[in-house]
């Protein structure tokens, strides 16, 4: 007795049917696939071939008072210059010696473009310009290429307050973290005494692809505003850009060789610094970290960001890092910033792992995009004036002489005004 015909009979009928729609989800996960890496692998917007230079950002370098100038361009371009001005028709310098090279591709995405990178000013840190707490301007200049004019605030002299943005976690939910960008701009142009944004790290979800570090660019590009004034950003490594060389290679190398640790004075009288809990806590950074508070005693204000939160709203508390926080009670620290919560909170002052009114105050934990958990305000370093609460939220610092004003600025309705507004006593 002969096979059936190959189409006759229910059994047959059926392998076909389970053939073609298997074929079918393969055809339309091949094409999502496909589609998905078309766009992740193709360069923002702004990164045109012949067009104006775009991410146009500032970090604040190395000498006090200095700054260092990035940007992205579809291409190399050879002698570029950057015109630094007192107004925007007025006089200015030109600097030359910028450095430019192709961005990392770790992950081989395939994409192609390059940053370019100078310090101004460059050898001379008493130029006219560079005095005082005023509006300066700078433009790129390629040939007949020429970026829009951008704004920058030089730093002020002692005795003058200060005010940050302090904030973390963007990753990769982009509607979020646009949204937080354009409410940073927005914060900005409010208050002109902004002086620049601490970033507390995650910048992307995966540390190594470019295509996220160039959307992120694309996207931190919104909180220019729109007379063109730039943001200083003083950034830190997040357990997502632990590794590779693209953190780095987007913000100048801040730190060091062996780690994303350094310190920036934000004018004669605040001392930043940035550690990375990425890397070992003891050794060559609690050695580095100990000789740096020292040196910043000098200094009216020290505070402390880094990633890894020491006194969590969310996760099981762990002794993450006792050499530090016994580093920043031996040498004062005034105020110390943590992310990697997903969340906002503020402890109460804490001294010996206790609540002592002349302790040290946390605060945090991200909320810059990535999607926001349920914190515990029970634990006891929550408490009233601490507090935790679930919001996308960035933190406003203001140093005045001898207390820190902090406040929680969000555009999420439910903090309570009570809760969001806070202070700090200068510590001894």
């Amino acid at each position: 007795m002969s096979d059936a015909a190959p189409f006759d009979g229910p059994a047959r009928g059926g392998s076909w049917k389970l053939r073609g729609l298997l074929l079918a989800m393969v055809v339309v996960v091949t094409a999502l696939t496909l589609w998905r890496w078309i766009a992740t692998t193709r360069l923002p917007e702004s990164v045109v071939a012949g067009g104006p230079p775009t991410h146009v950002r500032l970090v604040p370098g190395r000498i006090p008072g200095s700054f260092e100038l990035l940007w992205t361009t579809a291409e190399e371009r050879p002698d570029q210059k950057v015109w630094l001005k007192s107004s925007p028709d007025g006089p200015g310098f030109v600097v030359e010696g910028v450095e430019q090279k192709p961005f990392p591709d770790p992950a081989g995405s395939g994409l192609v473009a390059w940053r370019s990178r100078v310090v101004f000013p460059p050898d001379d840190p008493d130029s006219w310009w560079f005095e005082g707490e005023d509006d300066h301007w700078l433009e790129i200049v390629w040939g007949a290429v020429q970026s829009r004019a951008y704004r920058f605030r030089t730093f002020p002299s002692l005795g003058e307050p200060v005010t940050l943005l302090a904030g973390g976690d963007s990753l990769d939910e982009l509607g979020p973290r646009r949204r937080m960008n354009d409410f940073i701009r927005e914060q900005v142009e409010a208050d002109p005494a902004i002086l620049a944004f601490l970033h507390g790290g995650d910048f992307v979800r995966h540390g190594e692809r470019l295509d996220e570090w160039l959307d992120w660019l694309e996207d931190w590009d919104r909180t220019t505003t729109t007379d063109g004034r730039l943001l200083p950003i003083v950034p830190a490594r997040g357990n997502h850009e632990a590794t590779g060389p693209l953190f780095d290679f987007v913000f100048g190398r801040p730190g060091t060789t062996a780690g994303a640790w350094y310190e920036r004075s934000i004018g004669p009288s605040l001392s930043v610094v940035t550690l990375d809990s990425n890397r070992p806590v003891q050794g060559e950074q609690l050695d580095w970290l100990r000789a740096t508070l020292e040196a910043s005693r000098a200094r009216r204000w020290t505070i402390v960001q880094y990633h890894f939160e020491l006194w969590p709203a969310i996760r099981p508390r762990q002794e993450r890092a006792p050499d530090w926080i016994q580093a920043f009670e031996e040498f004062g620290v005034d105020l110390a910033i943590e992310c990697n919560g997903h969340c906002v909170k503020r402890t109460v002052p804490i001294l010996r792992g206790e609540r002592d009114p002349e302790g040290l105050v946390y605060i945090g934990e991200g909320g810059l995009g990535a999607k926001q958990r349920t914190p515990e305000p029970e634990r006891w370093w929550l408490q009233a004036p601490g507090f935790a609460a679930n919001a996308a939220h960035v933190w406003k610092l203001r140093f005045a002489a001898e207390s820190v004003d902090l406040e929680v600025l969000s555009p999420d309705s439910g903090l309570e005004s009570t809760a969001a507004r806070g202070s700090a006593p200068r510590r001894p």
